[in-house]
């Protein structure tokens, strides 16, 4: 039955029905604390533009072991969303730590180089998207001097 009710609250939001998702989702929430559930719940808010009622879902998520993919786009979504409102701290903190269970995430390198970027941490920023830069096609055969010059962004060469 929950299992039924969740599948219908993802499909509604990916139909962009989201109201009607955020409304099962919540009424799921008030029955258990299924990772899973809090983590679409989180989504579904995201989706909405309700960044800041999205933080407690994302959080109590993790806090409560969601695996897997799912516990890659909480990462991703909470980093990104504490970004949204200007916790800037928390974003880079939530990011890196998603960075150490997935170090080969482009997106999440992406988020964490915006929220980098937000603090005037330009270079760092510049680097994680270089990383992710010379992975793209058409930038492959430039790949060696991208990554030299990401250790170099300040240097000339004369």
């Amino acid at each position: 039955m929950m299992e039924n009710l969740l599948k219908k609250a993802i499909q509604l939001r990916n139909e962009k029905k989201f109201t009607e998702s955020r409304e099962i989702l919540l009424s799921l929430t008030n029955f258990t604390q299924n990772p899973e559930i809090l983590y679409q719940c989180a989504c579904t808010h995201d989706a909405m533009g309700m960044e800041t009622e999205a933080v407690p879902y994302y959080e109590k998520a993790i806090e409560l072991g969601l695996e897997g993919e799912s516990l890659r786009g909480a990462y991703i979504g909470l980093g990104s969303t504490y970004r949204c409102i200007g916790d800037y701290d928390r974003a880079i903190a939530t990011l890196e730590a998603g960075m150490k269970r997935y170090p080969d995430d482009d997106a999440m390198k992406v988020f964490l180089s915006l929220a980098k970027y937000n603090i005037q941490s330009h270079e760092d920023a510049m680097k994680l998207l270089l990383d992710v830069v010379v992975k793209t096609e058409g930038v492959k055969g430039f790949e060696k001097a991208i990554t030299f010059y990401k250790e170099h962004l300040n240097e000339i060469f004369s």
